[in-house]
């Protein structure tokens, strides 16, 4: 039990714990080469955590959090705790709310006075991306250290230039990837239907044609592979063109040889090439079984949108779109989500079917994409 003027075990409130956390992280050192997965930095001065001591004595404590990785959580507490101590940490997901995860307490670091580090490995590995805003120009990818050796998969390369394609070739030596490489989107997308499982494209492919044409011929065939551009260009402009067809990640030039491993392997070992427009709820959440209903009712709704479009009825498409953005979330469509809301601004800003019409094909495909899935939730 803590007072109720201190936020955590430790006594550090928000404006003190950030200065104590900036001094350790300075203090770190180099990144552990033994390390899996990225530790993200994660302050929060009062995550609830249920600690059960080794005797069966069990605590209810809020502590300070420090970082967050696939693989645990490291928090501050003011007294030892024994390693082996089984914990359960409650952490605020942006979109389920209060998440509990349960985990083993597997280090236990004097930091300064009474204040301890807790090393926490989680249970299960999670996706810890879903707990932050994740900026998809910047490096988000979980793996701190990719095993070449194990890196193994079917992965499509799209790329007009015969240097880069030979570079990528030879960044992926020694590992297992299948790779197969394209110039044109004619090429690619034979292979893409044959079955990868992510491709790798360049965002400007020559003739005035873009990764983006080659995404959006893709979904149209019903390729549903997690998709990552490669671009030099991190304008708004690229960034909103990728939101539209649903790029699922970018790597930003120049490419090294690490951060194209970290990248693949993301994809191909993480977990991180799971269809983008799935749903983020868990097997055991009590909303999943709405989804069966949710498309069934979604395949009523995109005739509706289609027709509306016909019409050019902005007031319909708008409404309709407000409808998907409101109601998705519930079931776990997130992509959906953001993409039904950026078609509603987009009528109410522009007024126009016609002037919203890329926003509303792109929600269209979304919601098609779902609806292939429908036979995942029966």
């Amino acid at each position: 039990m803590i007072g109720a003027s201190r936020q955590n075990t430790i006594g550090l409130a928000s404006r003190e714990l950030n200065p104590f956390l900036d001094d350790l992280d300075r203090g770190q050192g180099e990144p552990d080469k033994r390390r899996t997965f990225v530790r993200w930095p994660f302050r929060n001065a009062a995550i609830a955590c249920k600690l059960v001591h080794p005797g069966g004595n069990t605590v209810n404590l809020m502590v300070a959090a420090r970082n967050l990785s696939c693989g645990g959580i490291s928090v501050l507490h003011n007294a030892y705790v024994y390693t082996g101590s089984r914990c359960t940490v409650t952490l605020p997901h942006p979109k389920l709310g209060p998440t509990e995860l349960a985990g083993t307490v597997k280090r236990c670091i004097h930091r300064r006075g009474t204040i301890h580090e807790l090393g926490i490995q989680f249970d299960k590995e999670i996706n810890a991306k879903e707990y932050f805003v994740v900026d998809p120009m910047k490096d988000w990818f979980s793996l701190e250290n990719v095993n070449k050796e194990e890196l193994s998969g079917n992965m499509l390369h799209v790329d007009d230039s015969p240097m880069e394609q030979s570079l990528v070739k030879h960044y992926l030596r020694g590992t297992q990837v299948r790779l197969q490489q394209a110039a044109t989107i004619e090429d690619a997308i034979p292979i893409a239907e044959s079955g990868v499982d992510l491709v790798l494209t360049d965002f400007d492919l020559g003739d005035g044609k873009s990764g983006a044409d080659l995404v959006l011929l893709m979904r149209a065939k019903n390729v549903r592979c997690p998709v990552m551009f490669v671009t030099a260009d991190g304008t708004p402009q690229t960034r909103e063109k990728a939101q539209e067809v649903g790029v699922t990640a970018f790597l930003v030039k120049p490419v090294t040889p690490e951060k194209l491993l970290r990248a693949v392997a993301e994809f191909l070992t993480v977990g991180g090439g799971t269809d983008p427009n799935g749903t983020t709820l868990p097997e055991e959440h009590p909303n999943r079984c709405l989804i069966p209903t949710f498309i069934t009712q979604l395949q009523e709704l995109v005739k509706r949108i289609d027709l509306a479009v016909k019409r050019e009825d902005v007031a319909v498409c708008r409404s309709l779109s407000m409808q998907l953005a409101g109601a998705s979330p519930a079931v776990g469509f997130m992509r959906l989500a953001k993409v039904a809301d950026s078609a509603a601004k987009s009528l109410a800003s522009t007024m126009s079917v016609k002037e919203s019409a890329s926003q509303l094909r792109a929600l269209v495909s979304t919601c098609e994409a779902v609806i292939q899935m429908r036979n995942q939730f029966r």
